[in-house]
């Protein structure tokens, strides 16, 4: 379904921005739903897909989603439930039942089959066939020791279930891009390995999406602004490091 486009100022490119700013970042501790995204919103260590969306859509964009709405999870700051946001979506004409995601579009999904229960932005890389979710797989994989994780870490790596990170890197197996490594101590384990093909794919893509980021984020502000905006977000319950440019870039 499309983002709110139909507002002025192409609010999903911007929510998308916001979005972007963030990618690798994870709850802490594992399982526990606590994000600084949580606390935001008032409601952390609570599934928060929706809380995301609702926090890019109106930090990035200035948009509150399900706005004017009731319902079960809305609040000032946006939708914290998926079924209620679906159900803004559709009552405000905004639900798009088919079709390929633009950047920027909300997505409303479920990666274990069923009723849909997840949200996020699309974020394609069009011109490299990959989802921001592809991207961050293989972002992880290569900072990896030996360019490879074990399937169960990566998958907590990405806030993915374990039959949802079987689903996206079958698709990157098919390309080429990952591939099936054994543990020679365990064979019981099972290895995800970025290949030479997928670490070419990272790269290229890598170009386009630090450009995205370029162009909707840091190109809006002057040196002197970045610096105090890098000083400012190390006052977030995040480390450094997970505020660093380069958890984007190969």
């Amino acid at each position: 379904m499309n983002a709110t486009d139909s507002v002025a100022a192409a609010p999903g490119p911007r929510a998308l921005a916001e979005a972007r700013k963030f990618v690798g970042v994870s709850e802490h501790p594992p399982g526990s739903n606590r994000t600084l995204f949580g606390r935001w919103y008032g409601a952390d260590g609570e599934p928060w897909c929706a809380i995301f969306l609702s926090y890019c859509f109106k930090v990035g964009a200035g948009i509150v989603l399900c706005g004017g709405s009731e319902g079960l999870g809305v609040t000032a700051n946006g939708c914290s439930y998926v079924p209620t946001l679906m159900g803004w979506l559709r009552d405000t004409g905004q639900w798009v039942a088919a079709g390929r995601p633009r950047p920027g579009d909300i997505a409303v999904f479920n990666w274990d089959g069923g009723e849909a229960d997840h949200a996020g932005i699309a974020d394609l890389l069009e011109a490299h066939g990959l989802t921001l979710s592809d991207y961050e797989v293989l972002l992880h994989l290569a900072k990896a020791e030996h360019q490879m994780m074990r399937r169960v870490d990566l998958a907590e790596s990405v806030l993915l279930t374990a039959s949802g990170i079987t689903r996206l890197l079958d698709g990157l197996e098919r390309g080429g891009f990952v591939e099936k490594a054994a543990c020679s101590s365990d064979a019981r384990v099972s290895y995800a390995k970025l290949t030479t093909a997928g670490r070419q794919k990272l790269d290229d893509a890598a170009v386009t999406h630090l450009a995205g980021i370029e162009e909707l984020f840091t190109s809006r502000f002057g040196e002197a602004d970045l610096d105090t905006l890098a000083e400012l977000l190390t006052r977030l319950p995040l480390t450094a490091h997970d505020c660093s440019s380069d958890r984007c870039a190969p």
